[in-house]
């Protein structure tokens, strides 16, 4: 279980999925479950200030799923302009709450362990609460991430597609083994990782 009762955590649910065709590849079934509740699910039982799933819709076909994991879902109105704004509302939300920190997960990268989440904080928590932390994989650098409440005010200023790249490139670094980093962005990647 992970425990960060200052945190808010936040799983980024409203990608358009256009590399994935017509279909919405989180609905998509991987090990008999949709994609999308997999890092839901994972992070159930854990102990945070608030956790939120950034979607497009209200009624997504994993609301129900979210819910029963005790998530709330804040709708990204603007999340065709890509997942900086997806950042911006989850960092809003943090603000709103009064956390001290922002845990930010992907909804299409289910192969992230629960050790390295707990990693991830512990790291966080030794870094006074202001650190920055962020997964690396192979020399790349990507989400799960962790900002302090100081990251708050520019995470909120964020737009389009850039995202938080240059905040991360300065974040302490937690490695994983790059295939646990994967994001499922075509039903290739999927297809194999059904294939395991």
């Amino acid at each position: 279980m992970a425990e960060a009762p200052d945190l808010c955590l936040a799983i980024l649910a409203a990608g358009s999925s256009r590399r994935f065709g017509a279909d919405d590849k989180l609905t998509a079934p991987l090990k008999g479950e949709m994609l999308g509740l997999h890092m839901s699910d994972r992070l159930a039982g854990g102990n945070f200030r608030h956790k939120f799933v950034i979607s497009s819709a209200k009624d997504h076909a994993c609301a129900t799923g979210w819910k029963q994991a005790g998530f709330e879902i804040a709708v990204n109105a603007d999340a065709s302009d890509g997942m900086g704004t997806s950042l911006a509302l989850a960092a809003k939300l943090a603000s709103d709450h009064s956390a001290k920190g922002l845990l930010i997960c992907l909804a299409d990268m289910p192969l992230v362990p629960l050790e390295h989440i707990h990693e991830m904080l512990s790291c966080f928590e030794s870094a006074g609460k202001k650190g920055r932390i962020a997964s690396s994989g192979a020399g790349h650098i990507s989400p799960p991430a962790i900002f302090g409440k100081d990251d708050f005010p520019e995470l909120m200023q964020l737009n389009g597609d850039i995202g938080a790249r240059h905040l991360l490139a300065e974040a302490e670094m937690i490695d994983l083994p790059a295939h646990q980093l994967a994001d499922i962005d075509d039903p290739e990647a999927l297809q194999r990782l059904n294939a395991l």
